[in-house]
């Protein structure tokens, strides 16, 4: 591609970010989120760019482009509900689909042929790539929640901005259904009320009664994705279980954690109350009516996403390690070759070299750019990476604000803890946790949090949704939280206009 015409791209936008730890292979969303237009917008978005550093990725989007795409969806949607529920069936029946062929891969592993491999990799990877085709629309919910909807409803309402207004967002958007991190939550709590007494005195899962042992090794089989990430994927271990147990039970008493499950239990109850309260004592308008409903909708819809998302990881990764063992390259080779390259090796022993693989770990950026309905993508290196990184970020703010997603009081301060991967940073519990964005794998590190930060995210974000289950303070979208706070630093969060103060 040519290097002024990618300038040229990113000088016309401000750009979104989303960084969390990445490898090409495991990112199959990346040229999918041009190519979402099969399914809902017909022209946008027309580019994105993925900066990536040591299995590290920079996900840049365009902020127009995604708030001109939520538009577009939520008038069709309002216009006709079908265009969201037809969507919606059509990609529940592409999750059966990438169900059974893991099923299938899982059955076959061990005696695949390389061009075999191939095809079961090349399968799986294509209705991965559709899964996002279909989802990935829901991101511009966060780009609207932050940047349009406080303004919308501060107008229509007449209300100051502060705690009113975001409680307004919160409820109204919040999802008619139980995460599958609340789901696994419950059985986790189920069985610290049972085995409480157990729990608390014995220190070794293999010291406790076998039917306990049963238990743990269940749960975590069961959701065996569940602290994948985009970067590899890795197991919920029975000994994982076992920490959250113990952690759980000796800083709760039995009656505290009855008390913690009835409340999870009764929670879509008292939402759809708080619901109707909020909607009868504001007044709301059907405008924002159906954004909120949109909202909700998607809101519920990307939980299910996430949960694809984790699995399909998990079987990346088993894809990645025996692709390794086939083509006798190293596994994080094969983590930064696209799809296209590794089943090229399988079948003709064509792919990239070491050094080209080398560089694409050092830094690169994964460019997509579509032009006259065609879809172009490319990996750059070297200084014309660096150069198109400069472009994007010469900008940035020194302020640190965000949006307030969770507001259990009006200020807080703490030491703040900037962790980039629950895998690999330590995180001292009673810390504010800082971060580019949440996914799964960090719930255990936000339920030991005293509050959370995040660079990234909208009212329907992770980090959103489950600070206000854990009734913590969070203040999101700060775009340069993990930027500017160091580890250590003393910080104040003002949880009534979302700006964060270094001390």
């Amino acid at each position: 591609m040519n290097q002024k015409e990618l300038i040229k791209i990113i000088k016309k936008d401000t750009w979104w970010s989303e960084e969390c730890p990445g490898v090409p292979l495991f990112c199959q969303w990346m040229r999918q989120f041009v190519e979402q237009s099969r399914y809902w917008h017909p022209r946008l978005p027309k580019a994105i760019f993925c900066f990536i550093k040591k299995d590290f990725i920079y996900e840049e989007t365009p902020e127009k482009q995604k708030i001109k795409i939520w538009d577009y969806v939520w008038r069709r949607s309002t216009k006709n509900w079908s265009y969201q529920t037809k969507r919606y069936l059509a990609w529940r029946r592409l999750v059966v689909k990438i169900e059974k062929q893991t099923e299938l891969f899982d059955k076959e592993t061990k005696n695949l042929t390389n061009f075999q491999l191939a095809d079961s990799f090349s399968r799986f990877s294509d209705l991965v790539r559709d899964h996002w085709r279909y989802t990935w629309v829901q991101e511009s919910a966060d780009v609207f929640s932050t940047e349009v909807l406080p303004g919308l409803v501060k107008n229509e309402l007449k209300i100051n901005e502060g705690d009113k207004l975001n409680e307004i967002m919160i409820v109204l958007a919040a999802p008619r259904q139980l995460s599958f991190m609340e789901e696994e939550y419950l059985s986790l709590l189920d069985l610290a009320i049972d085995w409480h007494s157990a729990i608390t005195k014995i220190k070794a899962l293999n010291k406790a009664p076998q039917k306990l042992q049963t238990a743990v090794v269940a749960l975590a089989a069961k959701y065996i994705w569940l602290l994948s990430n985009y970067r590899e994927g890795h197991p919920f271990t029975p000994a994982a279980v076992w920490e959250q147990l113990r952690y759980a039970c000796q800083k709760k008493t039995r009656r505290d954690l009855k008390l913690e499950f009835n409340s999870l239990k009764t929670k879509l109850r008292r939402s759809s109350i708080q619901g109707a309260i909020v909607l009868r004592k504001y007044k709301i308008s059907a405008k924002l009516r159906s954004i909120f409903k949109l909202l909700a909708w998607w809101a519920g819809w990307i939980d299910e996403r996430k949960r694809l998302a984790l699995k399909a990881n998990w079987y990346l990764e088993k894809y990645a390690a025996e692709i390794s063992l086939h083509l006798k390259r190293p596994l994080w080779q094969i983590k930064y070759m696209t799809t296209e390259e590794a089943v090229s090796g399988l079948r003709a022993g064509v792919m990239p070299t070491p050094i080209e693989l080398a560089k694409r770990r050092k830094f690169s950026v994964y460019a997509v750019v579509k032009n006259g309905g065609r879809v172009k993508d490319e990996f750059i290196t070297g200084r014309k990476a660096k150069q198109l990184w400069r472009t994007v970020f010469k900008d940035q703010s020194r302020e640190i604000k965000g949006q307030v997603a969770s507001a259990p009081m009006d200020a807080l301060s703490g030491v703040a803890q900037v962790v980039l991967d629950p895998h690999r940073d330590k995180f001292i519990s009673g810390r504010i946790l800082v971060t580019t964005m949440t996914r799964p794998d960090f719930v255990p590190l936000m339920r030991r949090a005293k509050a959370i930060i995040t660079d990234e995210g909208g009212i329907t974000s992770h980090a959103a949704i489950i600070s206000r289950e854990l009734g913590i303070p969070c203040i999101i979208g700060t775009k340069v939280g993990t930027k500017l706070i160091a580890t250590g630093k003393l910080v104040v969060l003002n949880l009534s206009n979302g700006r964060v103060i270094i001390k």
